[in-house]
């Protein structure tokens, strides 16, 4: 046999085993079970976490968490191809506390997200939304006030109410489209937006400032700047005032600004309530259809599998 041809075919060989080494590890990768995968964007970040972990009755569970949704954890489990990776969403876990208490609540849910490696690009994978995230029934609520302590029924009365309260605060503001698509961070600046407090408190709460603007991306409406002075000792009498919740809150604002089915709640101080009490599923609501919609789905993302 003429040795170019001895040479040709050791070449060919050789390929061949480091095409199936490679395979071999994807799909023994995959194939372990308690993986740690981080999946990374654009920007070099880690948007999604997944971490599996085994229950104390033995079942191996799932769970994805994100830093654009830092008061809220998927539960699912996965399902492992040898090119790539499925989670399917079973519930999810709500905490956000506060230096008086916390807010606690577990619901069911559902939604599937498949994980297709690409052939092309090693390490790199794009996620199919084979079913939208969707939260269900309430499980389990609890609220925990100073000393007080709400468990049980009233428990899940008491979180499942806020929660809806929250949900359609942040619809409205989500729909008003003065603020961030998306927020990187409750408390500071990030790549992706300002900080969420400050953006949500300038807008929803001016009487804390005594109408100071101090969001810097906020698109806010005509009437903030015609209230601006309304807590000022010279207008204090200018404008109708509400007491809730030790704030008095401007109501000429509020009938200005909100919708006529948040008067009530801004008046008596309920959400102003709800965003202390529970700061983090504040922003987590107001991110979640933004982040699965614009973040996860039909997205590439490099993995780290460990």
């Amino acid at each position: 046999m003429p040795k170019n041809l001895n040479i040709q075919i050791l070449i060919v060989l050789s390929l061949c085993l480091v095409l199936f080494s490679s395979c071999s590890t994807v799909k023994k990768q995959f194939l372990s079970t308690n993986n740690r995968i981080s999946l990374k964007g654009s920007v070099g970040e880690s948007i999604v976490l997944i971490e599996e972990y085994t229950d104390r009755s033995g079942e191996l569970r799932a769970v994805m968490t994100s830093f654009f949704l830092p008061g809220i954890k998927i539960e699912g489990h996965m399902e492992y191809f040898p090119d790539g990776f499925e989670f399917t969403v079973t519930g999810a876990s709500l905490f956000s506390n506060w230096s008086n208490g916390w807010t606690e609540a577990h619901y069911e849910a559902s939604g599937i997200y498949t994980f297709q490696a690409d052939d092309r690009s090693p390490g790199t994978f794009e996620c199919e939304e084979t079913d939208s995230f969707a939260l269900w029934d309430i499980t389990h609520g609890e609220v925990r006030y100073k000393d007080a302590f709400y468990r049980g029924n009233d428990g899940i009365w008491k979180v499942k109410n806020r929660i809806d309260r929250i949900q359609e605060i942040s619809r409205w503001l989500k729909n008003s489209s003065r603020f961030s698509a998306i927020y990187g961070d409750f408390n500071k600046e990030t790549l992706y937006s300002f900080a969420f407090r400050n953006d949500m408190e300038v807008f929803l709460f001016p009487e804390l400032r005594n109408f100071d603007r101090l969001a810097k991306r906020a698109e806010l409406p005509e009437e903030y700047y015609q209230f601006k002075e309304a807590n000022d000792r010279e207008n204090r009498d200018s404008y109708k005032k509400i007491k809730g919740n030790g704030i008095n809150w401007v109501s000429d604002y509020t009938v200005a600004v909100f919708p006529e089915e948040f008067h009530d709640l801004r008046n008596s101080g309920t959400i102003l309530r709800d965003f202390e009490e529970a700061p983090l599923i504040f922003m987590s609501f107001y991110n979640i259809d933004s982040f699965f919609r614009n973040m996860v789905k039909d997205q590439k993302f490099t993995g780290d599998i460990k």
